[in-house]
């Protein structure tokens, strides 16, 4: 998984197009770990999905920079 958050075009895209800004370096470092985090979970998701063995496709949205406890 990659650190290198300024140089990640999906990265960038996801924070234009949910209007992402974050305080200080340090939070977008965080925030962009947890979204990498989470769009690994989200396309080992879809795989079972193609599989038959879920029942829905997830994808990415303006949470998928949060953890779960931050959505709930």
């Amino acid at each position: 998984m990659s650190n290198d958050h300024k140089n990640d075009k999906e990265w960038q895209d996801y924070k234009q197009k949910f209007d992402k800004s974050y305080p200080d370096e340090e939070t977008e470092k965080q925030r962009y770990q947890i979204y990498k985090k989470n769009v690994e979970e989200n396309e080992t998701h879809n795989k079972r999905f193609e599989d038959g063995k879920e029942t829905y496709q997830r994808g990415i949205n303006q949470f998928t920079d949060k953890e779960p406890h931050e959505v709930c």
